[in-house]
């Protein structure tokens, strides 16, 4: 494959996003196509990826910024934005395969609804805030409760278990971790639930959570407030209050414009 071509490919998938045509955008890719987030999501067959193409209300489309094509790797680099339900900025590893398919998709995009491509590359404003992001939230259950928590936090919610560190493990509790969260649920010895305190998590779909909740026996709480977020709360077993916000609204807290009327 040459530069031009390798070009013509990807141009190819985007005028496939842009014409909201999945199975088109699916036809640059492989068969045993193995296209990747190593943080978030793995694809190995071209059919499970064309579900992940299709668009979503309003739209969307891939715009490349930056294209790397190696003739001798016959692999290629490229950086884009994706802009569907939110607007991502991402870049990728891209290696063709011999019928000029994309064997090899291995992605790392952030979720950037506040600025544009040409704004964000200029690198963030300065920030005095000493603190860079959230290790994990801790929780409190009563002892004896670690089996209970393996089964909501781990059963329902499909976290998997992290072994404690040794020198923790004498203490009870259970931590999990799924993609970007982590939660350490910890033995309190007159254990009360905060009324109001909580952490808020966000889900790929809230309304097909809410159904599997619903099935599980678990209620959930709808948002009252008025703010325009899909979000509800729920209560864990040992009286935990979570929050769950929907993916199309994730990172309202921090974005202008949005404002509280209760928490």
């Amino acid at each position: 494959m040459t530069r031009d071509e390798f070009q013509a490919l990807l141009d190819r998938a985007a005028a496939g996003w842009a014409g909201g045509d999945a199975a088109a955008v699916g036809d640059c890719f492989a068969e045993d196509v193995e296209y990747v987030d190593p943080f978030l999501y793995r694809f190995d067959r071209r059919a499970d990826l064309l579900p992940f193409f299709e668009p979503p209300p309003g739209g969307h489309r891939v715009t490349w910024h930056t294209v790397i094509w190696d003739d001798e790797a016959q692999s290629g680099a490229v950086e884009y934005s994706y802009v569907g339900h939110h607007r991502y900025h991402g870049t990728a590893i891209v290696r063709p395969d011999a019928d000029g398919r994309i064997a090899l998709w291995r992605e790392w995009q952030h979720l950037d609804d506040a600025q544009d491509w040409d704004s964000r590359i200029l690198g963030p404003k300065a920030d005095d805030s000493l603190l860079a992001s959230i290790d994990h939230v801790q929780l409190g259950m009563p002892a004896g409760g670690e089996d209970v928590a393996r089964a909501f936090y781990g059963g329902v919610l499909g976290l998997r278990e992290i072994a404690k560190p040794v020198e923790l493990a004498g203490r009870g509790g259970v931590w999990f971790a799924g993609r970007a969260v982590a939660v350490h649920v910890s033995v309190e010895a007159d254990h009360r639930p905060a009324p109001k305190a909580h952490p808020a998590f966000v889900v790929d779909d809230l309304g097909a959570l809410r159904v599997l909740l619903d099935a599980a026996g678990i209620e959930t709480a709808d948002d009252d407030s008025g703010l325009p977020v899909a979000r509800c709360y729920v209560r864990d077993p040992f009286g935990n209050r979570l929050e769950l916000v929907d993916a199309a609204d994730a990172g309202f807290s921090a974005r202008a414009g949005y404002t509280e009327s209760r928490d």
